[in-house]
């Protein structure tokens, strides 16, 4: 794998990319330099996120109609740009929350290509049998970016103001389009355009094609499953650690941060895990183990160390949850045809993230209700559900990736 030069341009590139996302440049920008109240750093989330959910079985469509290398390229290109234009509306004091809206649609939509695309990509480049590596290299290179770039950015930050964060920022995007541009990628033959069915034809066809094979049906739920844990239980974590178990910010940012570390450790264990209980017990496994952790959560009562050490255990089951998040990818992968691979990544993809909308909408109506702890009890229920629909589907018996 190492000596796969084109993968290890793509998988330095695409690192670099996701260090541009970690900074959380944007919205250092909103707190600190515009002062954005609570509703407004909502929108500018939402704005984010709704491009994977409105264009992401589009983007699918049109990463199996054309090559796939330059929508990574172009992808890269386009947030720099969009990011760029932070700090050009900032010195010419023409910057409002507005344009960090508009900013943070386009950056979401590239990003949308660029996820849909890169998944589509990395089969050709490193062979079906060997997807597991690959998926294990990039995830844990992933996590370790995401445990130190929102720190890196504070620091810029504070050492040097939010537009120095937004140039770095810009910088990484536009990096990783350079290095993914002499990325050689074996790109699939393209259906000739007079049998092709249009744009909401082949969106449908993707989506037939998911709905009738029950692996990737049930791999498609426990997308569903894992959207609704992390609606349910992850946007509500902070409030009820400071709220409900009256914990300072540095204690539970801290304890939050090991289930970074722990899903470093699994990213890089899920190969092993792989060879030795198989890849589809893997996957479910590593789902079931990240559900049932989820339910410590809102266990945790007490005194400060007590509910501390329970919120520890709990961050464990990031190490599963990143076992099952390699082995999942890899195996999609693997029993998708190439030509479809664009529409079954966007489809799980969108399913995830209307998912993960709807249940933090929910969730903070629950909350209301019937209290936080009952609420985050109810997405690790979820999540047990979608862990016994993969257990009783096709995935449980595959012990060894397909080789078409």
């Amino acid at each position: 794998m190492l000596r796969n030069g084109s993968f290890l341009r793509l998988w330095i590139g695409s690192t670099v990319s996701r260090f541009g996302t970690a900074l959380s440049a944007l919205n250092f920008v909103a707190v600190v330099t515009l002062g954005a109240t609570p509703l407004q750093m909502g929108i500018l989330t939402a704005a984010g996120v709704a491009p994977g959910l409105f264009f992401g079985l589009f983007a699918g469509v049109l990463t199996d109609r054309i090559n796939r290398k330059p929508l990574l390229v172009w992808a890269g290109l386009g947030r720099a740009a969009a990011l760029a234009s932070v700090p050009a509306a900032f010195f010419m004091d023409a910057l409002r929350v507005e344009h960090l809206y508009t900013v943070a649609f386009v950056n979401g939509l590239f990003r949308t290509f660029f996820d849909v695309s890169l998944g589509a990509v990395v089969p050709g480049l490193v062979g079906r049998e060997r997807l597991v590596e690959a998926n294990s290299r990039l995830s844990a290179s992933g996590s370790a970016i995401d445990i130190g770039g929102f720190s890196v950015g504070g620091w810029i930050v504070q050492l040097t103001g939010t537009m120095a964060a937004v140039g770095v920022g810009t910088v990484s995007f536009l990096s990783s389009a350079l290095l993914l541009l002499s990325v050689r990628t074996r790109e699939p033959p393209k259906l000739p355009e007079e049998n092709r069915s249009g744009g909401m034809g082949e969106l449908w066809s993707g989506l037939v094609y998911v709905a009738g094979h029950r692996s990737l049906r049930a791999l498609c739920g426990s997308a569903v499953a894992e959207g609704m844990v992390h609606g349910l239980v992850g946007s509500l974590i902070l409030l009820f650690g400071l709220r409900e178990l009256q914990m300072d910010t540095g204690v539970l940012a801290t304890i939050l941060a090991t289930g970074g570390v722990c899903s470093l450790l699994g990213a890089l264990s899920s190969r092993l895990v792989a060879r030795r209980f198989g890849i589809g017990p893997a996957t479910v496994i590593g789902f079931a183990l990240f559900a049932a952790g989820t339910l410590l959560i809102p266990a945790a009562q007490g005194p400060l160390f007590a509910a501390g050490a329970i919120l520890v255990c709990a961050q464990l089951s990031e190490t599963a949850y990143a076992v099952y998040e390699v082995n999942e990818l890899s195996l999609r992968q693997a029993l998708t045809p190439d030509s479809f691979l664009g529409r079954v990544n966007a489809t799980v993809r969108v399913v995830g993230i209307g998912a993960f909308m709807i249940a933090s909408v929910v969730g903070g109506l629950l909350a209301e209700t019937i209290g936080l702890r009952w609420t985050m009890a109810s997405g690790g229920a979820c999540g047990l559900v979608g862990a016994l629909w993969l257990l009783r589907s096709p995935v449980w018996n595959v012990q060894r990736l397909p080789d078409e």
